[in-house]
């Protein structure tokens, strides 16, 4: 409970530095309006900088999402079951028309994998591979394939080694 309080005060101590950073924002602005006529309004810039960085502290302070993942010794996986795993990479025709952005609109990272069959941010570790690194479920594969789960590698070339597999994945629901 104190570690939430703690993040609690962290959160709203930055927050007032934002809305400070915004009213000074509206007031050079205002300003500026007054030289030049010219110049539309901004009286809206504070509250989309509050609202940016409500957005990007929340999720760094309070998501557990990709940062933190279970301990494997700690908690046991919900579920066990065998998977066909492929590689894919950010490439136009392995994709849609946003490479770099995942189904759930993170940026693709190692450690991130695509699966139609479990929900976002669900852990999944594959036995016996990548040193028993947890992956976490960012990305949606097509929907031809509803039993597989695609692994993101940084270059073709490396999805491609990778190949298609048959394994044991041990998986935490989130």
């Amino acid at each position: 409970m104190k570690k939430k309080n703690k993040k609690k005060k962290v959160f709203l101590k930055h927050l007032q530095k934002v809305k400070k950073k915004a009213r000074l924002l509206n007031k050079k602005v205002e300003r500026e309006r007054v030289k030049n006529p010219r110049i539309p309004s901004l009286k809206f810039a504070g509250v989309i900088i509050i609202f940016l960085f409500i957005g990007f502290t929340t999720h760094r302070l309070f998501a557990g999402g990709i940062k933190t993942l279970p301990a494997s010794d700690q908690v046991p996986p919900t579920e066990i079951r065998w998977f066909t795993v492929t590689g894919y990479s950010s490439t136009k025709d392995q994709t849609d028309d946003t490479p770099f952005i995942t189904a759930n609109g993170s940026n693709v990272l190692w450690g991130g994998v695509a699966a139609n069959s479990l929900p976002f941010y669900s852990k999944v570790r594959f036995k016996g591979m990548f040193d028993g690194k947890i992956f976490t479920v960012l990305d949606r594969t097509h929907e031809r394939f509803g039993d597989r789960i695609d692994i993101w590698f940084p270059t073709r070339k490396e999805a491609k080694s990778f190949g298609k597999k048959y394994l044991e994945v041990e998986i935490w629901r989130r």
